[in-house]
Order: C-alpha cells, then sequence, then structure tokens
C-alpha cells in the first residue's frame, strides 16, 4: 500500500506540474535503484532518464550496478562525469579546508 502511494503521488506531481519526462541520479546503490524502479512504475520506462555521475571516489561495482539496474528497468542512461565540476568546487573552498586531512566531507561533495 505504501509502495503504490507513493508510485501514485509521484505520478500525480510530474503530471499536474507538465513534466514530459524525469531525470534521476543513479550511482548503483539501493536507494536511487529503488526510487528509480518506483518511477519506471509510476511514469514508464519512456519517462525516465537514468544518469550515473562517477567520480574519483565511484567504484567500477557501482558503475556496473547503475548499468546493469537501468537496463533491467529498461529505461535511457547516460554516464555524465562530474570530475571537473566536483574538482573546481573544491578548489573554491580551499581555505575552509586549511589544516585538515581529506576524508568524507570531500568525498560527500560529489552529491
Amino acid at each position: 500500500a505504501d509502495y503504490r502511494a507513493c508510485m501514485l503521488g509521484l505520478r500525480d506531481y510530474v503530471n499536474k506540474n507538465g513534466f514530459k519526462n524525469v531525470v534521476l541520479g543513479l550511482s548503483g546503490g539501493i536507494d536511487s535503484a529503488i526510487c528509480a524502479a518506483l518511477a519506471v512504475d509510476a511514469l514508464g520506462e519512456e519517462r525516465l532518464r537514468a544518469v550515473m555521475m562517477p567520480y574519483r571516489y565511484t567504484s567500477k561495482d557501482s558503475l556496473k550496478d547503475a548499468e546493469d539496474c537501468a537496463r533491467a528497468l529498461g529505461c535511457r542512461y547516460d554516464i555524465v562525469p562530474i570530475f571537473e565540476p566536483v574538482e573546481g568546487f573544491l578548489h573554491t573552498l580551499t581555505q575552509l579546508f586549511e589544516g585538515t586531512k581529506e576524508g568524507i566531507t570531500e568525498e560527500n561533495l560529489q552529491s
């Protein structure tokens, strides 16, 4: 019942706002896979464009899992590397990270 309610809510929101299609970031993880499945169930595979945006922390397994998920759902799938924009953002924030070890904060900037 909860899944159907989410499906109905998504379909209603997308249609009432006049969106022809939706774009969803597909990371290769379970959360984005469930969101992609929900979007396909709510809107149809032809209305979902799944996008993998790899960065230096993206594993080969994540790339494969995202591709496999999109293939199983039958939706369009694109890979858009984000190395340059993330590195530019990191450069902009350099002074904020001064004196700290690289860690999870930098990794999460790709989000």
